[in-house]
């Protein structure tokens, strides 16, 4: 069995997105970490957000670095028995990264979490969107790794969640309170919070994290889609009435954009997956 800890891990965000709301999603992971024991020496994060510091330095998440960083740095930090890889943002279905830089593909994602000094297994998560190009990589090669994704080669799921309390900033200020969250990944966290042991083996593993945060974030969207096909029928009554009416062509694409985000939802599909499966029941937390 091997036991996650605090010392003995090192905990790795990537993030590909202009938007805040995916590093609401890190900010959410850090502090369920901090809570666990987690010190900031043991956790990086790769971003290409032009204004990361604003939405991460208020909660003091400073190991911060580019994506395009993130092979070499890999390479370069202090050693560590476990790596913990997470990624969010928007998925490209070439690997992770932007127009103006090189990609980060998904052999070279692996390479990199199997060059971290001192590993021994590594964790994947994939809550992305078509995070199933990483699916049926090498996974058992040594170091072995085990990969979950949230969804297969589809987008994946983000609504809006409202947290019981709002997460603190440092400087003792209220802060995050609700953000239209990667339902997996938030899901996943708040297991790893107070890990629970699903399939009765005795032991609160990885594989339990999975069952819980795949169960838990198709929920959320089961719940959802009765809301929003009612939705989608009144804005497209809105949208007919609209161009009956003549009404401006801003106003028509107001609603028609509002209909289209309501379809998109309607039409997402979760379909979690993991790779290494036995290994992931061996990973304890």
């Amino acid at each position: 069995m091997h036991q996650i800890n605090d010392g003995n891990t090192l905990w790795v965000f990537a993030c590909c997105s202009q938007e805040p709301r995916h590093l609401y999603d890190i900010v959410f992971a850090v502090d369920v970490l901090r809570q666990r024991g987690v010190l900031d020496e043991h956790i990086l994060c790769f971003v290409d957000h032009r204004r990361q510091a604003v939405h991460l330095q208020p909660y003091g998440i400073d190991n911060v670095y580019h994506v395009s960083q993130l092979v070499d740095v890999m390479s370069h930090v202090k050693p560590h028995s476990y790596v913990v890889v997470t990624v969010t943002g928007h998925g490209q279905v070439m690997g992770l990264g932007g127009e103006a830089w090189p990609l980060v593909r998904p052999a070279e994602l692996v390479a990199a979490i199997r060059s971290v000094p001192g590993i021994t297994l590594g964790v994947v998560m994939l809550t992305q969107c078509f995070g199933g190009i990483f699916h049926l990589l090498d996974a058992a090669s040594i170091p072995p790794l085990v990969l979950l994704g949230a969804t297969n080669l589809n987008p994946s799921l983000s609504i809006s969640i409202q947290l019981r309390q709002p997460l603190l900033q440092t400087n003792g200020a209220g802060g995050l309170s609700g953000w239209a969250a990667n339902v997996f990944m938030a899901d996943f966290f708040e297991w790893l919070r107070s890990p629970m042991d699903i399939d009765g083996d005795g032991n609160a593993t990885l594989l339990d994290a999975y069952r819980a945060a795949g169960v838990r974030s198709n929920e959320r969207l089961r719940k959802i889609k009765a809301g929003y096909f009612m939705q989608a029928r009144t804005l497209a009554s809105a949208l007919e009435q609209a161009s009956r009416e003549s009404k401006p062509e801003i106003v028509r694409q107001a609603i028609e954009k509002q209909l289209q985000d309501t379809l998109e939802i309607l039409h997402t599909h979760q379909e979690p997956w993991i790779l290494h499966a036995n290994l992931a029941r061996q990973l304890q937390f």
